[in-house]
C-alpha cells in the first residue's frame, strides 16, 4: 500500500514520469534497513533512486523521487518553486545514491547510510535551490535511532546537522534543505530498537503543505 500510494501521487504531478516499483505493491510489510557496509547478519544492498522529470513553461516542478525500499531510506520532495532553472531549462535528472562514508565520520556518529542527492538539468549542470527557498528531504535510519537523532549535511568536510523532524514514521526524519549534496542520520542505535508499530501521522505535515505526498 505504501509503494502504490507513493507511485500513484508521483504521477499525478505534473511532469513526473512513473517508475516501475519491484515488488511489495499491494503489502504492508516493512523492508528491512539495508547497510551499504552491514554488519553481521544485517541487510545490505541499499538502494538507489534516478527520475527524469520534465519541466513545463520554465517552472520549476513538483516531484517526489525516492529509493526502492520500503519505507523508502531516502526522499527527495519537492511542490513545485524551489529550483532555480537555467534558460532552456526542458529536464530535470534527480539522482539518490548511498555512498561511503568520507573517512574523517566517526562510524559512531552515523546511524545508517550516508546518501548523495544531486539534481542536474538535461545538460548535467548542477541546479541549485532558490535563494531564501527550501526543499523538503526525508531519510529513515535503522531501527531504534535515538530521539535526538538529526539528519546532517556535509559541509567543507564536516557534518552539519539540519533543523530536523520527525515524519510520523518510527525512525524517519525529515529537514527542508537549502542545498543539495552529502546526507546523514547522525545519532545512536540502541542496542534493543524499540517494538512500535510504525504509525503514519500526516495531518501536521499536510497543514504544513509540503509532505501533501504522504
Amino acid at each position: 500500500r505504501w509503494r502504490r500510494r507513493r507511485r500513484e501521487a508521483a504521477w499525478v504531478r505534473r511532469g513526473v514520469a512513473p517508475r516501475a516499483s519491484p515488488g511489495l505493491d499491494g503489502a504492508g510489510g516493512t523492508d528491512p534497513y539495508r547497510g551499504l557496509a552491514p554488519p553481521a547478519g544485517a541487510a545490505g544492498s541499499p538502494t538507489s533512486a534516478a527520475a527524469r522529470v520534465k519541466i513545463a513553461n520554465g517552472a520549476s516542478p513538483a516531484f517526489a523521487v525516492y529509493t526502492d525500499e520500503t519505507p523508502p531510506q531516502a526522499e527527495l520532495l519537492a511542490h513545485g518553486g524551489e529550483l532555480s532553472l537555467r534558460a532552456g531549462t526542458t529536464a530535470l535528472k534527480v539522482t539518490i545514491d548511498p555512498i561511503t562514508p568520507p573517512s574523517t565520520t566517526p562510524a559512531v556518529a552515523l546511524a545508517g547510510n550516508v546518501y548523495r542527492f544531486t539534481v542536474t538539468d538535461q545538460s548535467g549542470a548542477a541546479l541549485a535551490v532558490v535563494a531564501g527557498q527550501t526543499i523538503t528531504l526525508a531519510m529513515r535510519g535503522p531501527d531504534g535511532i535515538s530521539a535526538d537523532s538529526s539528519i546532517a549535511r556535509l559541509e567543507n568536510g564536516a557534518w552539519q546537522a539540519q533543523p530536523t523532524g520527525p515524519s510520523g514514521l518510527q525512525n524517519f526524519l525529515l529537514t527542508n534543505t537549502a542545498a543539495f549534496g552529502d546526507f546523514a542520520i547522525l545519532g545512536r542505535i540502541a542496542s534493543t530498537p524499540p517494538d512500535t508499530t510504525p504509525l503514519l501521522l500526516i495531518a501536521p505535515l499536510l497543514a504544513s503543505g509540503r509532505i501533501a505526498l504522504l
